[in-house]
């Protein structure tokens, strides 16, 4: 394919891949300059074989996307502010990392080069693209110590000559790596809304032992092994016996002759791992640091009740709950905390929701209980949260349910003779969660949530 030639992405592709975009406003954040110190949304995407190599030998590229699955990693790359790489990638590849949809908008390209290895020059292809206006200046991070070197002084002015940079980061290196913390916390603070990382094979394998730092998967799997000595995408586990990653939300789309699986990754954090990390630890961390710390331990935004019998309960309001992760997080959280987690499913177009809401809240703000409390919205789309009311077994709107330990222990539902809209109903209800809660959470579904 000339590389020239512009692609079309059918609009079946565009569907397929519209749950696992990032949201509207992180896409066009730093463009509107309002992104800065936020947390970047992450895609991870790449082609692999079907003996999960992504190069026959390292150093070697290696076609393996067919034109469909082209053009779709084409149309993801338009719906992000950057996309990164690896300096290994940008060495042995010499990638464009441009957009070529007619009309649609350029990611920033990134390369995560720590020890200034890659040669970049008025004739790599990035910077082609960009001095041509078919791409955006190349963003190149560099460890602080090569600040002010001749060498990267002499990248520095090629860079910016297209709109470029070097980036450089002073961070606190992991096992011979920065934290991938670190990072996407430096793209945050230059305000990327949102970042497509395409490889390679480390960058890859580094995301996928912290899949809680990852949104969306979407993997191309061609119709091929390359066979012993090629570059493999196989991450470490963090714990023996379990799973590097796991992925729920999953879909799958055939393109030509390629097959490809978008997910999200189930997030499940090892915290003693995490919080052992000496970046996570460090109490001089920066402010930028501090928020992808808490990325990383995947918390919702959790708030405190402004009452003072909240704040000696130590109960907790996360924020809505919009998709299956999060609804899961939020579990695990409730189970760590060993409370009771009260869940209010809801929908924008239920008005018995919005009736019973005041009611559940002022009983929740002023409950001793210690309990733990999330609305979660039905109607939230691209979470899968039809699927989740299901499993859950949601017959009617609005429903009170608890959990704890990760089973169902208690149900109130609008239509026991209106009790939810019936403050001392509700409190009564509260006090048999949380006594049941600390007999140890006899579910009255027992099973259904392993």
């Amino acid at each position: 394919m000339p590389p020239h030639e512009t692609l079309t992405v059918p609009a079946a592709v565009a569907d397929f891949l519209a749950p696992y975009l990032p949201p509207a406003a992180a896409a066009s954040a730093a463009d509107a300059g309002a992104g800065a110190g936020a947390t970047p949304f992450v895609t991870l995407t790449y082609a692999t074989s079907l003996d999960s190599n992504i190069s026959l030998a390292p150093g070697v590229q290696t076609a393996l996307s067919g034109a469909g699955s082209k053009a779709l990693t084409h149309y993801l790359r338009s719906q992000h502010d950057a996309i990164l790489v690896g300096s290994s990638t940008a060495i042995a590849d010499d990638p464009g990392l441009n957009c070529r949809i007619a009309g649609a908008s350029q990611p920033r390209p990134v390369v995560v080069d720590r020890n200034a290895r890659w040669a970049v020059s008025a004739e790599s292809r990035m910077v082609v693209a960009a001095a041509e206006g078919r791409g955006k200046g190349p963003w190149v991070l560099v460890a602080g110590k090569h600040c002010g070197t001749r060498r990267v002084d002499a990248k520095d002015l090629v860079l910016r000559a297209v709109g470029g940079k070097v980036v450089f980061v002073d961070a606190e290196e992991e096992e011979g790596a920065w934290p991938w913390e670190e990072v996407l916390a430096v793209l945050g603070d230059e305000g990327v809304g949102s970042v497509m990382i395409e490889g390679g094979a480390g960058v890859i394998n580094g995301l996928l032992r912290e899949p809680e730092l990852v949104d969306s998967v979407v993997v191309t799997v061609a119709p091929v092994y390359l066979g012993q000595g090629g570059v493999n995408v196989s991450p470490q586990r963090e714990e023996e016996g379990k799973p590097a990653a796991t992925f729920d939300g999953v879909n799958w789309m055939v393109l030509e002759r390629d097959v490809v699986m978008a997910a999200r990754p189930v997030h499940a954090p090892n915290y003693a791992i995490l919080l052992s990390r000496p970046h996570i630890t460090n109490p001089q961390s920066s402010p930028a640091r501090r928020t992808m710390i808490l990325r990383t331990l995947r918390l919702p935004l959790q708030r405190r009740f402004n009452s003072s019998a909240a704040a000696a309960s130590k109960a907790r309001l996360y924020d809505p709950i919009e998709n299956a992760h999060d609804f899961h997080t939020a579990l695990r959280l409730s189970t760590t905390a060993n409370a009771p987690l009260v869940t209010l499913w809801t929908a924008s177009y239920c008005p018995s929701c919005r009736a019973v809401a005041p009611t559940v809240a002022a009983a929740l703000k002023e409950t001793a209980h210690g309990v733990q409390f999330a609305e979660v919205r039905l109607d939230a789309q691209g979470g899968d949260m039809g699927e989740l009311g299901l499993r859950h077994m949601i017959r009617s709107l609005p429903t009170l349910l608890a959990f704890h330990r990760g089973e169902a222990i208690e149900e109130l539902r609008m239509t026991d003779a209106k009790a939810m809209g019936d403050r001392r109903r509700v409190d009564e209800w509260l006090a048999e969660v949380a006594e049941k809660g600390r007999a140890g959470g006899s579910g009255w579904f027992t099973g259904l949530f392993g």
